[in-house]
């Protein structure tokens, strides 16, 4: 929570964008939006005062409650999703580990046919450990292509993690475990009865599981749901259940995109997940400040920090909180999630029966979600939420995964719900999007050509962006961008008053047909995509007139000065990497924040980490780097001499060698201790070979190779300049090693540079030396 600390009120810069911490895991919180630590908090600050209500109006994580309400405010989240709800209170109250622990203990010591319960769910992953014959229990089983592949386990008797290939055992173990066998069944049932419609949606949820995770999961739920537990040992015991399901599924990864595994996936141990689960409650949240949960009534009639978890959507909180009660609403907007929406029908059924699983099946029905149907979706609970809020007041909508759809989706209904856009910030790779918004009153007027002026403004907007930014941009920046551009101008407001049926697909296809005719702009199509029809998503855009730029370096070059600048700050007070990246972002604003990954890679360039501290490196402090240079300037003067070149230097980073038989160049460095490469290859005059064919050489230090590989890969036009013209590029402490080439001529010049590769090249890479 350090950034809490480190961004007081005052230090906010109109449309800056605030960076997070990395998000401390919670339950289910790989399905969720991985929202930085500390922002929610720095928005909270500048938008309310400790004892406001603040409303989370799509309750997608618990961080967002959780840091207002440790900041003296009072927090409702609405959330109509029960099993979301239960790992959003694992996280705002959660369960004493002792509770768990004794939840677990009494199911383990129910009784299965003779056996405890426990004993009998050890020997379904029991094994042999093949190195020294002793009995192990496997922690996960490995598939590849339906069929077990490999087992990892501890082997207690060679005091080893181990993973190894299955056995004929193994594999008949698994067999035991039938694919439609009365696990199976059991599991259908729970969710939707056999002459159900919809039972054939839930069958995808089950693809999920493999027969024995089906199996253990059928045993644990129905000896559960035979024992008596007091409430709170009863929200222990469902909680782990939650785990379990989660745990026991097939799905790799973060946010997982189909309910069908991978090729390859684990098969993990449930019951030693649930034992790691009642330890200790540590992974149900970030170990901080406890916050006060309170009912509804509670939090209305007292001022004191606290927090609501609303059973319902924002449609039902509006009828139950009285208007304008909020100065302030700040939520991590939900995206389209068929596989969470999916398992969260089929988890509800088994936890607590069909009736339940058929409240929430309608999520389900609809088998494709796309934008247009999201951007409806959000726009319906944004007009719910506005007569909760007071005047004066602020919406922050928080995307941390805002891929363009997302982005547009999130705008045109904030608009189209009566929000005016007041501030924004957008950043890519990884794309993150942060929109503050004033409720409004005003009603759409709609020019008389709504098409023409969409178009209009998009081609606007976009040759703005691109000549600011000075290099070429994907459409994640570029679309959101224009669809800012036309939420400010209220023309997605319009196009959803004057369009019947999906008005984001009317905007996003005019949009794209501007761009794309437009005589200003040219897309920088990927080899992939050459001689396809393309869409704007998949390409580079630049402008025709590179000319038309505005005078600044690129954008990659401004980040990377900006993080040296940044780190220099940090000599005086060392600061980890969020303080240096929020130092980083108030030289940015509008549509140029530095990317997430640009800015990892230029930190890692120039600094080092301990402690988790950032400095110089030793041989990037400046004044270090200021003798390196003139020595490395001084060393080529004197290996041009030795070679038989006239030397000379009009610059101070630049030094000529001359053929003196032919009176023309024959090689020309320019020294950069930076990887701003751009002023050099990018130049109508440099964009070429040298005059008389002279090899041009950038010299660099070692430690900018891999943000110059970085920016070529991200930046097709520096790719193209640096192929067409020749460049090569040298280390400073390959120059010293050329100087200790006691053998070196001309004519082995090249030969010699070539060994020393600044990074391992594919066949179709550029010479980079």
């Amino acid at each position: 929570m350090g950034i809490l600390k480190s961004i007081p009120p005052s230090s906010f810069i109109l449309f800056m964008f605030l960076p997070g911490y990395p998000p401390h895991p919670f339950p289910l919180s790989r399905h969720l939006p991985p929202l930085g630590e500390g922002i929610a908090a720095a928005y909270g600050e500048q938008f309310s005062a400790p004892g406001d209500v603040v409303i989370d109006t799509f309750g997608q994580t618990p961080r967002v409650a959780l840091e207002l309400a440790r900041t003296g405010r009072r927090v409702i989240v609405a959330n109509n999703n029960p099993i979301l709800r239960i790992a959003l209170r694992a996280a705002l109250d959660p369960i004493p580990a002792k509770t768990l622990r004794a939840a677990l203990t009494r199911l383990a010591d129910s009784r299965l046919a003779n056996d405890r319960l426990e004993t009998y769910l050890r020997r379904v992953y029991r094994s042999i450990c093949p190195d020294c014959k002793s009995a192990v229990e496997v922690d996960v089983f490995h598939w590849e292509k339906e069929s077990l592949a490999e087992k990892s386990y501890y082997c207690e008797s060679c005091h080893e993690e181990k993973t190894r290939p299955v056995d004929v055992a193994d594999k008949e173990l698994a067999a035991r475990f039938p694919a439609r066998g009365p696990h199976y069944h059991w599991a259908m049932d729970r969710i939707a009865p056999p002459d159900d419609p919809d039972r054939q949606l839930i069958a995808d949820a089950l693809e999920a599981y493999t027969p024995r995770a089906l199996s253990v999961i059928f045993t644990i739920t129905h000896k559960s749901n035979a024992l008596n537990f007091d409430p709170l040992e009863r929200r222990a015991i469902e909680l782990l259940l939650l785990m379990a399901y989660d745990e026991g599924s097939s799905l790799e990864g973060a946010r997982p995109r189909t309910l069908k595994p991978h090729v390859r996936f684990r098969e993990r141990n449930i019951w030693l997940a649930l034992e790691r689960l009642a330890r200790d409650e540590a992974w149900q949240s970030d170990g901080g400040p406890a916050v006060k949960f309170v009912s509804l009534a509670e939090l209305l009639s007292d001022s004191s920090p606290a927090v609501v978890l609303h059973d319902g959507s924002i449609r039902d909180l509006a009828k139950a909180v009285p208007p304008k009660s909020a100065p302030c609403m700040i939520t991590a907007l939900p995206r389209p999630n068929l596989v969470l929406w999916t398992l969260s029908t089929a988890w509800a059924g088994w936890l607590w029966g069909e009736p339940s699983a058929r409240a929430m099946r309608q999520l389900i029905r609809r088998r494709r979600y796309d934008w247009a149907w999201h951007e409806n979706a959000l726009r319906s609970g944004f007009s719910a939420a506005h007569p909760l809020l007071a005047k004066g007041s602020r919406l922050v909508t928080l995307l941390p995964e805002a891929e363009p759809g997302f982005a547009h989706a999130a705008l045109m209904a904030a608009d189209g719900a009566n929000f005016t856009l007041i501030r924004h910030a957008l950043r890519a790779d990884p794309s993150e999007a942060q929109f503050v918004f004033q409720p409004d009153a005003l009603a759409a007027e709609s020019p008389n050509d709504l098409e023409a002026a969409i178009k209009a403004r998009a081609e606007e907007s976009a040759f703005a962006v691109l000549r600011e930014r000075g290099e070429p941009t994907r459409w994640n920046i570029l679309g959101g961008a224009i669809f800012i551009s036309l939420a400010r101008d209220h023309l997605l407001r319009a196009a959803v008053d004057e369009i019947v049926a999906e008005p984001l697909n009317f905007v996003t296809d005019t949009v794209e047909t501007a761009c794309l005719n437009s005589r200003r702009l040219v897309d920088l199509r990927a080899d992939e995509h050459e001689g396809e029809t393309v869409r704007a998503a998949n390409v580079w855009w630049w402008l025709s007139f590179p000319g038309d730029a505005a005078p600044e370096p690129p954008f990659a070059d401004r980040v990377e000065h900006a993080v040296a600048r940044a780190l220099a700050a940090a000599l005086r007070a060392e600061s980890d990497s969020a303080m240096i990246e929020r130092r980083v972002c108030e030289s940015f604003n509008g549509f140029s924040f530095p990317d997430g990954n640009l800015f990892r890679r230029c930190l890692e360039s120039y600094g080092e980490e301990k402690d988790g501290l950032w400095r110089f490196r030793a041989e990037d402090n400046p004044m270090e780097r200021a003798g390196d240079f003139e020595r490395i300037v001084s060393n080529l003067g004197t290996l041009g001499r030795r070679l038989g070149y006239s030397v000379e230097s009009k610059r101070s980073d630049e030094i000529v060698w001359q053929n003196p038989a032919v009176g023309s160049p024959a090689y020309i460095f320019n020294v950069s201790d930076s990887a701003e490469i751009a002023r050099y290859v990018c130049l109508p005059a440099k964009g070429q070979a040298g005059p008389g064919g002279a090899h041009r050489v950038v010299v660099i230090p070692g430690g900018r190779a891999g943000l110059i590989d970085y920016k070529l890969k991200r930046d097709p036009r520096l790719r193209a300049a640096v192929a067409q013209g020749g460049w090569m590029f040298l280390k400073f402490r390959h120059v010293r090693r050329l100087l200790e080439e006691p053998m070196l001529d001309r004519a082995d010049l090249l030969t010699v540079l070539s060994r020393d590769p600044i990074v391992e090249q594919s066949a179709a890479q550029l010479p980079l030396l």
